[in-house]
């Protein structure tokens, strides 16, 4: 597979080529382009990746053969975020799980087809259903109460209790002969002035007691149940229920009666479609399918439905036994996959275990949580683990799901001790199988175990390219890492001077310093080369060099010999010019760092306190020697931009 790569984020130029269906790893350091690499791989060419100072036009990213971004799998710290963070709705832990066997896929698909007729039903019954809930929002303002009955402030039962009261039948012939609204329009008489001055409110004449006693009655009707049941007629109407005539009490019960049964087929819908569902869940009750009654209301909305509802019960014997089946196997592959994650979890030393919380097949969605061996209770305990647990928990999960062509693994290691990187290496090749693998890593001990397993078939027929990614002011290019790159520094340094013999002095002095610095000990010889080398690299004079050499009963002759001893390295003695056949252009960086170490200590003379660059130069000086066995600086550029300005 080949990238190229221009004017991309940090990454001006690059060419990288990596071996397909292989576990491709690629070392560099932070901000040398490991992520502009992940990003340019999935095609992100957005706006915000072109590089700073250039236009949409000058960026340029080509990858053959060409991929879509989602057959890209990539783990990183966001994915850990997903995976360990955010549980619900994660389909990563399906995959996990379920593996989308296909003969449990062949069962989903019967239950589907004997379910088809019945979920095609769906929309028109939960529409009524909607339409009953909106009904029981108007008629009692509120949601039921867990008794399914109306409660005593619901114009139902504030209608009832009018129709207790002897007034009623004339109240309800009046409105029935003269309707709400005639009754609502004396009402708003009564508020004007001419009213309480005894005066006829629509004709300004004087009222009799006769009249302003009708009034009084009429106004002391309250139609608001009437109203709120009248203007209800449509959605009344909806669930097949009629607004009745108030004038008679047989119509407000058989209203009341049509209320209750028209609930009753609401929870019949919903019962019935929730144990439709239930065979994606991991509630699944088999005992629980039960044949359907439809009540007759119901069949008199929907005729046709009744035929569908026959069929279900009629195929409910082979229904059972087809969940019963998808249940069982559900089981297994779960069972089988979670003792796959805890034996892993068991490797890493790691002392919980997954247990599976909730799982829906339909939704393809499960989330699972870890409960501690050393406790019987069953309680997630994801927040006890350390952000390193953690994070290789997320990275077993997602190798575990890993099934996409190209899978990105970003760092997934540096964090660890040597045993768990050892761990998560052959983690990696344990759940590659023919996908594409890039492994980005910013820590050489991981990328010496790719190294070493080239050595072991198990590991070697699935490794490709081992890169070492350099970024030099945004050129990159990368380097082939091979077995003899890794090796003690003092080792990497003699190799380099016997295998450039015609190092001018000057540039002698520099490496042969970094040596003698590395084996600096309390032994006469050591201290005395170490000084030696110190004094011409601070261009001390040659006398002042003999002089002290003198004091310490020991001539220049002694030292070159010792030098010679050690290292293998014949020098002559301090020239005029030390610097006579020095030319600072031909130095690698590494060497180049070490001069300009010497350089900037010799500018700041007397003062103590180190420049940032100095302290990152020494730090690049010593490190090499804290690994004990590193890459080699002297091939390898894997520096900082902050360096590359220095040097």
């Amino acid at each position: 597979m080949k990238l190229k790569v221009k004017n991309y984020k940090n990454i001006c130029n690059l060419d990288l080529n990596i071996d397909e269906n292989k576990i491709n790893y690629i070392f560099g350091i932070s901000g040398s382009g490991k992520s502009s690499i992940v990003s340019a791989v999935i095609g992100d060419k957005s706006d915000k990746n072109i590089s700073y100072g250039h236009k949409a036009q000058d960026m340029e990213l080509v990858l053959s053969p060409t991929i879509n971004s989602d057959e890209c799998l990539i783990f990183n710290e966001y994915t850990h975020q997903k995976l360990i963070l955010d549980k619900n709705n994660n389909e990563e832990v399906y995959s996990i799980l379920f593996e989308n066997d296909n003969s449990l896929e062949v069962i989903r698909t019967e239950i589907v087809a004997l379910l088809s007729n019945i979920n095609s039903k769906r929309q028109e019954l939960f529409n009524y259903v909607q339409n009953v809930e909106q009904m029981i929002k108007v008629i009692n303002k509120r949601k039921l109460p867990t008794s399914k009955k109306f409660s005593s402030s619901s114009s139902l039962e504030k209608l009832k209790t009018e129709i207790e009261n002897p007034k009623y039948k004339t109240y309800s012939h009046f409105i029935h002969e003269h309707g709400l609204d005639y009754v609502q329009w004396i009402e708003e008489g009564t508020k004007f002035g001419e009213f309480k001055l005894g005066k006829c409110p629509f004709c300004v004449r004087k009222m009799t007691e006769y009249r302003a006693e009708k009034i009084s009655d009429i106004v002391n009707i309250k139609p608001e149940q009437y109203r709120i049941i009248s203007d209800s007629q449509e959605v009344l109407n909806k669930i097949g229920i009629d607004v009745p005539n108030f004038s008679y009490k047989r119509e407000i019960k058989k209203l009341e009666k049509s209320l209750y049964e028209a609930i009753k087929n609401k929870d019949i819908i919903e019962d019935l479609y929730s144990m439709v569902d239930s065979y994606n869940l991991d509630s699944l009750d088999i005992g629980g399918i039960h044949k359907i009654s439809f009540s007759k209301s119901l069949c008199d909305i929907f005729p046709d439905v009744k035929i569908v509802i026959d069929e279900f019960n009629n195929n409910i014997v082979e229904l059972k036994k087809k969940l019963g089946n998808i249940k069982q196997k559900t089981s297994k592959f779960i069972g089988k996959n979670l003792k796959k994650l805890n034996v892993y979890l068991s490797k890493f030393s790691i002392p919980y275990e997954f247990e599976i919380d909730k799982y829906d097949t339909s939704k393809k969605t499960a989330t699972v949580f870890l409960v501690s061996k050393k406790e019987n209770k069953h309680e997630d305990r994801i927040d006890n683990l350390s952000y390193g647990e953690k994070n290789i928990i997320a990275l077993l999960l997602f190798l575990v799901s890993s099934k996409k062509k190209i899978i990105i693994i970003d760092d997934p290691a540096s964090s660890y001790d040597e045993n768990r990187r050892k761990v998560i290496y052959e983690l990696i090749y344990e759940f590659h199988s023919t996908q594409t693998y890039i492994v980005l890593s910013h820590d050489q001990v991981f990328i010496k175990y790719a190294l070493l397993g080239l050595s072991t078939k198990k590991y070697s027929d699935n490794t490709g390219k081992i890169l070492c990614l350099e970024n030099i002011n945004g050129e990159c290019n990368t380097k082939d890492i091979v077995e003899d790159d890794f090796d003690r520094l003092h080792n990497q340094i003699i190799d380099f001077m016997k295998d450039n013999l015609d190092l001018s002095y000057y540039r002698k002095i520099i490496n042969l310093r970094i040596l003698a610095e590395l084996n600096k000990s309390s032994k006469k010889q050591d201290r005395l080369i170490y000084s030696y080398l110190s004094a011409i690299l601070h261009n001390t004079k040659r006398d002042d060099i003999i002089k002290e050499l003198d004091e310490e009963d020991v001539s220049e002759e002694d030292v070159l010999q010792w030098i010679y001893e050690h290292y293998k390295v014949l020098l002559p003695e301090i020239p005029n010019d030390i610097y006579y056949d020095f030319d600072y252009n031909q130095l690698t960086s590494f060497e180049k760092i070490a001069y300009k170490r010497e350089q900037y200590r010799l500018k700041r003379g007397n003062k103590r306190t180190k420049t940032f660059i100095e302290k990152e130069f020494d730090d690049i000086i010593h490190l090499n020697d804290r690994y004990f066995v590193s890459l080699n600086p002297y091939k390898f550029d894997v520096y900082s931009e902050n360096v590359y300005e220095h040097l």
